[in-house]
């Protein structure tokens, strides 16, 4: 998550977690919270909260196009940030986690192309279990 504001009588007290954080367009960053906040079915980005505060704290008006391009390029870092990770994990490592938000943030932002395309992306159906050929080294207990 590219940021955490903590809060206290209506004011930002303290920010954590600013990894995606930088000195650059701020609609970069922008983009980087709407990641935090994902909707995964309903890619509506001039809907989200963000976008109207940023309006209205900046005056400036939200380049949408620039922030779902800025979210997608945020998105697909995940997959550099994790590869290590995943080719050779150390022991103790989340491999299922680390896998997780690669998946994750491959869909949003494939859901972000497919909407700056204008294609309606469609339900896919959840695969059954599959009964695999090969036994488990241990019995199951």
């Amino acid at each position: 998550m590219p940021g955490q504001f903590h809060q206290l009588g209506g004011r930002i007290v303290a920010l954590l977690d600013l990894e995606f954080g930088h000195i650059g367009d701020p609609l970069a960053d922008l983009a980087g919270l709407l990641g935090a906040q994902p909707v995964h079915s309903a890619w509506r980005l001039s809907q989200r909260p963000s976008c109207a505060w940023y309006q209205e704290g900046s005056g400036a008006l939200v380049d949408i196009v620039a922030v779902r391009w800025h979210y997608i390029l945020w998105a697909l870092s995940n997959q550099l940030e994790f590869h290590a990770a995943l080719a050779d994990p150390v022991p103790g490592s989340d491999y299922m986690l680390n896998l997780h938000w690669c998946i994750e943030t491959n869909l949003m932002a494939l859901e972000a192309i497919a909407a700056d395309a204008g294609v309606e992306l469609g339900e896919v159906e959840e695969p059954g279990p599959a009964v695999s050929r090969v036994r488990p080294r241990l019995p199951a207990p």
